[in-house]
């Protein structure tokens, strides 16, 4: 084999691996299923692009009194959500495995942070854990901001694909039923 038949094929091998890992991450995001995640403000200019350093969920705060524990909920776990009656998708279990405990829910991977992330948790909140999921560090492009509704309360969320591994991927924000692209930063 030639030098240069043995470039080709290291090459070749490269692209099929980049091709391949795009076609994984794709695969994952078009048959994964799809959860909206509420979103912890109700003031939709506030997640401009450079306004808002992370968007924290109502998944990101879980009290531990409202859910169940299977397990240590420690480190990289796995929440078990469900549908709620408002149309967003709820904290219902925390496992330290990917079972579920309940019907019709999907798992999200995320990892309980010690200490906690968010500086509202005094030392005494020991009911509360502190989660993230890797969907934290998006944003409303800049383009969008004539037509989004000014003020607060509205009803804000991030549409989530999860895949059946439990890793997230944000596809848009939804604020008050209507869609709006995202930015990764």
């Amino acid at each position: 084999m030639t030098r240069g038949w043995k470039l080709a094929l290291v090459a070749g091998a490269q692209i099929v691996i980049l091709l391949s890992i795009i076609g994984v991450r794709q695969w994952a995001v078009r048959t994964g299923h799809t959860v909206v995640l509420k979103v912890a403000t109700g003031d939709p200019r506030s997640l401009l692009q450079d306004q808002y350093p992370y968007v924290r969920y109502d998944i990101s705060r879980i009290q531990r009194s409202g859910v169940r524990i299977a397990g240590k909920a420690d480190g990289e776990v796995y929440v078990e959500l469900q549908r709620g009656s408002d149309g967003h998708w709820h904290a219902v279990a925390i496992h330290d495995n990917s079972d579920h405990a309940f019907k019709g829910t999907v798992l999200i991977k995320g990892h309980a942070l010690r200490p906690p992330l968010y500086p509202a948790e005094a030392p005494g909140s020991a009911d509360v854990i502190s989660l993230t999921y890797g969907v934290e560090d998006v944003s409303i492009a800049r383009g969008a901001a004539p037509d989004l509704p000014a003020g607060s309360g509205h009803d804000i969320g991030v549409e989530v694909r999860v895949d059946r591994f439990g890793q997230p991927q944000p596809r848009r924000f939804i604020v008050d039923g209507r869609a709006f692209d995202l930015h990764r930063r």
